[in-house]
């Protein structure tokens, strides 16, 4: 069945396909901004990018349950597998920790795990190919040669029709287009985050364009920031990722809403909204990228689609990159890098909230609960009320939700600040300082799970909208 709308289009790579030239990022669909809706009304979103045309949707296997609700989205609707183009990622797993002290995410592109990874997403999926496959991540201890030639058998074989990488470097990306030709890279990249296009971030948008290949552009929209809807830390709900993230912390925000501004400006003179200018502007850059916003919205997606009939003028576009030079953006956008610094790489980091505590950890994936069974470790989360950073005790509780199927029993916790507060979590197995901030070690319990979102290292970016 054919969708009943049509979007423009942009080619895949240098050979590849046509796909809407405005994607679906589906992490905050499942994951990262606050609670998770139903499964009826996450289908709703899901039906109503179909009927418009929006058919060029991303997901992960770490991206809380979003491979099982496209599953049983494909299983309700198989007649529409042919008109999506799906992407997913693999990579990331969980690790048990030495000593039997817990488990962490950690990073796996070995080709055994590539194999496994994939057959997991298929089945979770209910699909037999995916048009996109990614490494999440990469893996220092494995090179990327070796990765791709797994990639490259899956794609003879007919498992995927297309390779990509995310979260590279340049030199990575050129390493891997030697084995075989890369379709498609996955970057932040968006009017307050320009780091792919200049040496001292990847130098990431100059390479595509050499090579041909496509940058699907992840959080294009700021997380939420360029579209205006945003304007102090007040406007984001409990369990929302971007309570933790520097650049929206409250002064950090006032600094950085001069440049909301100039959107808005230009979005009155054109009737349209500043999220629209900030996707039609990242169009303009090159015909090579996609953004893929994501929502859990559906007038957020209308409105996103929408973009697409926003023409800017060449000075229009010049005025808006004249703008965000002009703006001194500040705070990290994403978890800063000593947050990060025990841990190569995190991902599926969830916050739960336990009546006024705050705790951040690592969701368990499916393989480690089929071989762990229910006997997860109890002392895995740590945690302090927000307003007094007074201790929270209490093992694990036997009511503990089951999530995608998924006994979420064991975390991996990072130290993390509660916005608005002097109140610091840390992992269980140290203590100290964290800057000028005292940190301790202490337990908590679970309430349920709100949200999960991504992390890396090097302090980089989380979130997909």
């Amino acid at each position: 069945m054919t969708p009943p709308n049509n979007l423009p289009t942009r080619k895949l790579g240098r050979d590849g396909p046509a796909v809407p030239s405005i994607g679906l990022g589906l992490m905050s669909l499942s994951a990262a901004y606050g609670a998770v809706g139903s499964d009826e009304e996450r289908f709703k979103l899901l039906d109503r990018a179909w009927e418009i045309g929006c058919t060029n949707w991303d997901t992960s296997d770490q991206y809380g349950d979003s491979e099982d609700l496209l599953g049983k989205w494909f299983k309700l609707h198989p007649e529409r597998r042919a008109d999506i183009f799906l992407a997913s990622k693999f990579g990331l797993k969980v690790r048990r920790k030495p000593n039997d002290s817990g488990y962490d995410i950690g990073v796996d592109n070995s080709p055994e795990y590539a194999r496994v990874a994939i057959e997991r997403s298929l089945k979770r999926l209910g699909v037999d190919y995916l048009d996109l496959y990614y490494v999440h991540r990469l893996d220092s201890s494995v090179p990327v040669e070796k990765t791709i030639e797994v990639l490259a058998e899956f794609k003879r074989d007919g498992r995927i029709k297309a390779i990509g990488l995310s979260g590279c470097t340049s030199r990575s990306l050129r390493r891997a287009y030697k084995v075989t030709p890369i379709d498609a890279v996955q970057m932040e990249y968006s009017p307050w985050v320009l780091d792919i296009e200049n040496d001292v971030g990847t130098n990431m948008l100059s390479a595509c364009q050499e090579l041909g290949v496509t940058v699907f552009a992840y959080s294009p929209l700021g997380r939420g920031f360029l579209t205006g809807k945003y304007r102090t830390t007040s406007d984001f709900g409990p369990g929302d990722s971007r309570n933790l993230l520097p650049r929206f912390q409250e002064e950090n925000m006032a600094h950085n809403l001069p440049l909301v501004d100039r959107f808005h400006a230009i979005a009155g003179r054109k009737g349209c909204t500043p999220g629209q200018v900030a996707l039609a502007w990242l169009l303009a850059q090159s015909e090579n990228i996609i953004p893929i916003p994501g929502t859990k919205k559906i007038s957020n997606l209308e409105e996103n689609v929408a973009a697409l009939n926003i023409d800017l003028s060449t000075a229009e576009v010049r005025e808006l990159r004249d703008a965000i030079n002009a703006c001194n953006i500040v705070g990290e956008r994403g978890l800063p890098g000593p947050l990060l610094e025990q841990k190569a790489l995190l991902k599926s980091i969830t916050y739960v909230l336990l009546s006024e505590t705050w705790l951040i950890g690592s969701l368990v994936d499916e393989g480690a609960a089929e071989q762990q069974g229910t006997g997860w470790p109890q002392q895995c989360y740590v945690g302090m009320a927000p307003t007094t950073g007074a201790p929270v005790s209490g093992g694990l509780s036997q009511e503990t939700e089951v999530f995608s199927g998924v006994l979420c029993r064991s975390w991996s916790v990072l130290k993390a600040q509660r916005p608005n507060a002097n109140a610091w979590v840390e992992s269980e197995a140290t203590s100290g300082r964290y800057g000028d901030k005292p940190c301790q070690s202490m337990r908590g319990g679970v309430k349920h799970v709100v949200s999960c979102i991504e992390g890396h290292d090097n302090g980089s970016q989380d979130g997909r909208d």
